[in-house]
């Protein structure tokens, strides 16, 4: 691969406490220390006690976003990588982080070698949403929820111009393969490999016990149709009204570039992050 010449680094910790602090004290001594260009956002150079050189969101050749967060980070800034056509990769210093392969403690061993070209790039597909002429794209999911969150929301959904169900629940649920493990997982929707082509449907407490999540091609169109006034959030990081308009949902023709160390597996993580049993014992046949 090759090498890296620039990073830039964001930060999601608004309010970092004393421990993510020092991270970021300790993160930013190694990125100064790299034999790369080393850039940063407004949010990363509030933590930082001497000046940095502030990303003008201009386009990277052989660049690389680094966000310092949890996933909530990673997906505030995948536009960001989008826009600039750069690869991104994650160091957790958040909760969970199925989207940051790194530790903070890992990063000193494992990012020398990643920038100088050992590492593997990832194509993450992502959703184009539209409604009332604006197109969003969504790494995890949209979901559609009731706008007061009191009721259930009365959804039709339509695939390719199918009508396909019409759903009682608390609100439905778009979401990408990577976006499996987020808030699909918390809704009781299936993990599915981020290299599955396709789009996952799950309603979220749906009035009727038949109800069941679907896995569809990754070449639909989905129609959400709405009954009352309903908020669409992106990613959760991001929410609109929506006053019963359709909402139509689709993969992208772009994808976003993950970078991973040399050592990822996929499984792997999710073994991690989930605390699932794993039988080592050598078996003899």
């Amino acid at each position: 691969m090759q090498p890296i010449q620039t990073i830039i680094v964001s930060s999601g910790l608004s309010q970092p406490n004393d421990d993510q602090r020092n991270i970021i004290q300790q993160l930013h001594q190694l990125f100064s220390s790299l034999d790369v260009r080393y850039l940063a956002d407004a949010s990363w150079q509030a933590f930082i006690d001497e000046p940095l050189t502030l990303h003008q969101h201009q386009p990277l050749e052989h660049g690389l976003l680094i966000t310092v967060g949890g996933d909530g980070c990673f997906l505030r800034s995948h536009a960001l990588a989008h826009q600039l056509n750069t690869p991104i990769l994650g160091i957790n210093a958040g909760n969970l982080g199925f989207l940051a392969d790194f530790s903070p403690t890992d990063a000193n061993q494992q990012l020398p070698p990643l920038l100088l070209g050992h590492y593997q790039i990832e194509q993450r597909p992502l959703l184009t949403i539209q409604h009332e002429h604006q197109t969003f794209l969504a790494l995890n999911e949209c979901s559609l929820k009731y706008k007061s969150g009191q009721h259930l929301l009365t959804c039709e959904v339509l695939i390719d111009d199918q009508p396909v169900f019409l759903q009682r629940a608390d609100g439905i649920i778009v979401a990408t393969p990577t976006g499996s493990t987020a808030y699909n997982m918390s809704a009781g929707g299936p993990i599915v490999h981020p290299q599955v082509p396709g789009i996952i449907l799950t309603s979220i407490c749906p009035h009727r016990l038949n109800s069941r999540p679907m896995i569809i091609p990754n070449t639909s169109t989905i129609t959400l149709r709405a009954r009352q006034p309903a908020t669409l959030s992106i990613d959760g990081q991001q929410d609109y009204t929506t006053h019963q308009q359709d909402i139509i949902i689709s993969t992208s023709d772009s994808s976003l570039r993950l970078v991973h160390p040399k050592t990822y597996h996929y499984y792997q993580v999710i073994q991690q992050k989930l605390h699932w049993e794993v039988d080592a014992t050598p078996r003899s046949y």
